[in-house]
């Protein structure tokens, strides 16, 4: 009650990769919270995000990337619009994006990480990319260059492959004030709903107490 939540889901996961850029998915998530066009460092963005109360959190899944920001309800457009900074304009600055190859590199090293490779997965899933691991392979992270993040980036953030959900003491209003730094995302949607025509008339039931 008193806390919103501002999630956005990027269709972007291991299971739309192929070996030879397996981990894209996952270091891009790391790269655009690590520094944006008007927040060109992680720290003077982190900082930001700080100024909201608030905290932001990133996980990517095989099939999607999640983005979660809890803040106080007033802060939910400043919320949106520090998300949609980070997701649709990233920086890629090289700087930034080798300190969180290192990162990615170093959870690679723990054997409990959730985002590793397992022998289930690849007895279902053998060579498709549905088995391949969400954090990558060492030898794919370790070479991934910018451009061919950038093309990713470019290829799976667009509007149109997003979705963001909005909970929370909030007013429609500012939830549509906060969609317009996405540019392009409707509040309700691509698809408009249908015309609903109200219900027939129904039976008039009378009931006395006795």
């Amino acid at each position: 009650a008193h806390a919103a939540v501002v999630s956005v889901f990027v269709g972007a996961g291991s299971a739309h990769e192929t070996p030879a850029n397996n981990g894209v998915s996952h270091l891009v998530e790391h790269a655009v919270l690590a520094g944006s066009e008007r927040y060109p460092t992680r720290e003077s963005f982190q900082e930001a995000v700080d100024e909201t109360g608030g905290v932001l959190e990133a996980l990517t899944h095989k099939e999607y990337t999640e983005y979660s920001f809890q803040c106080f309800p007033d802060a939910e457009e400043r919320a949106m619009d520090l998300l949609a900074d980070a997701l649709v304009r990233p920086g890629f600055a090289e700087q930034q994006v080798e300190a969180e190859r290192q990162i990615v590199l170093e959870e690679m090293l723990s054997e409990q990480y959730e985002g590793g490779g397992d022998p289930f997965s690849d007895l279902l899933w053998g060579s498709d990319s549905l088995g391949l691991p969400i954090i990558g392979r060492r030898e794919t992270v370790e070479s991934m260059k910018i451009e061919v993040m950038r093309d990713y980036h470019r290829r799976t953030y667009p509007a149109q492959n997003m979705v963001v959900a909005v909970a929370g003491p909030v007013a429609p209003e500012q939830v549509a004030r906060g969609l317009e730094a996405f540019r392009g995302i409707s509040p309700r949607g691509s698809t408009p709903e249908p015309e609903r025509k109200p219900p027939e008339p129904g039976p008039i039931y009378a009931f006395e107490r006795r």
